[in-house]
């Protein structure tokens, strides 16, 4: 799914914003009301001056989403291999000598070939 830039501009500053303001319960009591929002002020005063953190930050997390994408996919493909090439409505058709094959997954062709 994609965002427009303004919106995982929004996205990522919330984030930051909620880091800062939501702190672990552990060390939640170390800041009083007046610090909070003194923190909140200089985190939207950095965000806004350094714009281009948002942005670093927004393309960190696309790549890291492209890999783990990469890594589901590549997960389904090894758990489903047997099915995928080797599946009894599937032909093999290539040349003896070829270095690669060409695979068809047609249910509908194998159902012809076999009423032959």
């Amino acid at each position: 799914m994609r965002f427009d830039v303004w919106t995982s501009t929004a996205c990522a500053a919330l984030f930051a914003a909620c880091a800062f303001f939501l702190p672990a319960p552990s060390r939640a009591a170390e800041f009083s009301n007046d610090q909070k929002a003194e923190i909140g002020k200089i985190v939207k005063e950095y965000l806004l001056a350094n714009p281009d953190v948002v942005k670093d930050a927004i393309e960190e997390l696309d790549k890291r989403e492209k890999v783990a994408e990469a890594s589901a996919r590549e997960t389904t493909l090894t758990k489903q291999a047997d099915k995928l090439f080797n599946s009894p409505n599937q032909r093999w058709s290539a040349i003896p000598t070829a270095t690669s094959r060409w695979s068809s997954f047609s249910t509908t062709t194998a159902a012809i070939a076999s009423s032959r």
